[in-house]
């Protein structure tokens, strides 16, 4: 700043006695007036006034004429004409600088990374991710449970006995509470042992613990031991796990699973169908908050349906996309990418694919990509069938959000 005027003062004291001057000027204007006693004087008085400081006693004028050549008086009486210019000018502009940040509305994302849910809310500030299988279960009341809803129902038997034998038909104490249905097959012994075998029949009519055989020419007699089929008993021992779920039985439904899931490893079951018990387990460790459980069994059911040559390819995109949405809840961005990523055309049924492109909208907003979030969750409600409305109310909510963040 070059040397400053009487004209240069006088304006801008005037303009600081109105309240016009900015922080930087009253700081100037400070700095200036400790190189005249006039000047200082001048600004000390009208500092003063200005501030409204009722409680300092004004020094009556005799007083004030000299007490400028103290320079103790001098450097007290600058500190606080800089104090009363410089430092409400400061807060105001402060204040007016905090004044110019919009407030943060809940719905938008100012330090971190968005976090993604499972839970639902049409105003949510969090992307919602669409993993039909790791939602809540369904309330008992609105449950159709299987096999009827009796919590005392016993466990699935894998074998039973000919109970009677009469009319060409025989008679077991195994019904559909063990896996049987219409048609299934079950393979008849003479003993215990399981070694002598009759023959394979084929059930005509079922009941919750009983189930009846046409004999036809086979020695079918009181006693003989019945088995039914490794896939029909882990079918049963995994609706089981479903119904104590339904029940609300969660630590019953996770230990049934854990055991079905054990047993099908040295059973004679499909490779998918051992997946699929695996994938039973996992879903109830994630209803149970075991996480890093839950993880480890949907890799394990993911490694044994990448196997199998006869993967449904909607059963490996569901695995795949519950496994994304799971390790995205857990902070793994990079493997959800990786899983959404894979084979993206495989599922023939559009709310998987609709579940896949909801969950990359997800990711992208994580990233702090809203356009490509909002291209992502577009896709995916335009291809989302109307008969989803849970699922459209989501997409439509990810969607809505994220029109307002660009």
């Amino acid at each position: 700043m070059t040397r400053p005027t009487q004209s240069w003062f006088d304006e801008k004291l005037a303009r600081f006695a109105s309240g016009e001057v900015t922080a930087e000027e009253a700081r100037e204007l400070a700095r200036a007036s400790l190189e005249s006693p006039a000047w200082f004087e001048e600004l000390t008085a009208t500092a003063l006034s200005k501030a409204a400081v009722s409680t300092v006693p004004v020094p009556a004028e005799p007083a004030r004429r000299g007490w400028w050549r103290s320079p103790f008086l001098l450097a007290t009486a600058a500190v606080i004409v800089i104090a009363l210019l410089v430092v409400p000018y400061g807060m105001r502009h402060t204040q007016k600088h905090s004044a110019s940040i919009p407030s943060v509305s809940p719905q938008t994302p100012t330090t971190g990374a968005p976090t993604p849910t499972l839970a639902f809310s049409p105003a949510s500030a969090q992307p919602i991710l669409l993993a039909e299988s790791l939602q809540l279960a369904i309330p008992r009341s609105t449950t159709q449970v299987f096999r009827g809803d009796e919590e005392g129902a016993r466990a699935p038997r894998h074998t039973g006995s000919i109970i009677s034998v009469e009319d060409g038909q025989a008679t077991m104490n195994l019904g559909s509470t063990d896996g049987l249905m219409k048609g299934s097959q079950v393979e008849i012994f003479r003993d215990d042992a399981l070694k002598n075998r009759v023959g394979t029949l084929r059930v005509a009519t079922v009941f919750r613990e009983q189930a009846r055989v046409n004999i036809g020419g086979n020695d079918v007699k009181l006693h003989y031991v019945v088995r039914v089929t490794d896939r029909d008993h882990l079918q049963a021992l995994l609706q089981q796990a479903d119904d104590l779920e339904a029940r609300g039985d969660l630590t019953g439904a996770r230990r049934l699973a854990e055991q079905a899931s054990e047993w099908s490893k040295p059973a004679i079951v499909t490779t998918s169908q051992r997946a699929r018990a695996t994938e039973v387990l996992a879903r109830l460790d994630f209803k149970a908050k075991d996480l890093a459980s839950a993880e480890t069994h949907y890799r394990a059911a993911l490694d044994l349906l990448t196997t199998d040559p006869h993967t449904s390819p909607d059963d490996l995109g569901k695995l795949q996309s519950d496994l994304a949405a799971l390790v995205m809840l857990r902070g793994d961005y990079d493997a959800a990418d990786k899983l959404l990523r894979e084979n993206p055309s495989s599922s023939t049924r559009p709310n998987l694919r609709a579940e896949r492109l909801n969950n990359l909208g997800v990711l992208a907003e994580i990233h702090r990509d809203w356009h490509q979030a909002e291209s992502f969750y577009t896709q995916a409600l335009a291809i989302l069938p109307q008969n989803l409305p849970n699922e459209r109310r989501i997409t439509e909510a990810n969607l809505a959000r994220v029109k307002g963040l660009h």
